[in-house]
């Protein structure tokens, strides 16, 4: 318990030490007291990594499976039946297409997530500090684009929803016109 809480804050102090960025943007500059604290605590920060990857990978391959079983057993075939029915279905094929596009991002953002991850778990931490601590950085950003693409699916997933019951709607309605 104790050995979790001090990797836990230092795995903090390094993602959230001042940092002073050259003016190309490219370079970091930590203080002496913020490297050596890096190379101090690194190897179990790699500990925490590789735990973070493993659960990552995880939750990442049971929402692809989710995903791509919305997209090819849910949206493709209803949007095909309708489609064969000669219905107007504009909007769910577009919000389709959309989840379509955001699904593929999405793989490819958790690649370059998932990559950056394992570049700083099999890194030399206490021999490259600086980049060790580049690659964590990154490695964050890169999890939060992860996020966002996550959301971004599900955003898209609410909207087929209703623009479903708004089809179902109108089909009803036009049924008891007839």
């Amino acid at each position: 318990m104790y050995k979790a809480k001090v990797i836990a804050v230092a795995l903090a102090v390094v993602l959230s030490g001042n940092v002073v960025r050259a003016e190309d943007q490219s370079a970091l500059w930590l203080t002496d007291d913020q490297i050596t604290l890096i190379r101090t605590n690194c190897v179990d920060v790699q500990s925490t990594l590789q735990r973070i990857h493993s659960s990552d990978a995880l939750v990442r391959v049971n929402l692809g499976q989710r995903y791509e079983t919305i997209a090819t057993k849910l949206m493709a075939p209803l949007n095909s039946r309708i489609a064969l029915n000669r219905l107007d279905s504009v909007e769910l094929t577009k919000t389709t297409a959309d989840f379509n596009e955001a699904l593929a991002e999405f793989r490819t953002l958790y690649q370059q997530y998932e990559q950056t991850t394992l570049s700083a778990i099999e890194m030399k931490c206490k021999d490259q500090p600086v980049r060790f601590y580049d690659t964590i950085a990154l490695a964050r950003d890169h999890r939060a684009a992860v996020h966002d693409a996550v959301g971004k699916l599900n955003s898209l997933l609410k909207q087929y929803g209703e623009q479903f019951t708004a089809f179902r709607a109108q089909v009803l309605a036009d049924r008891k016109e007839s």
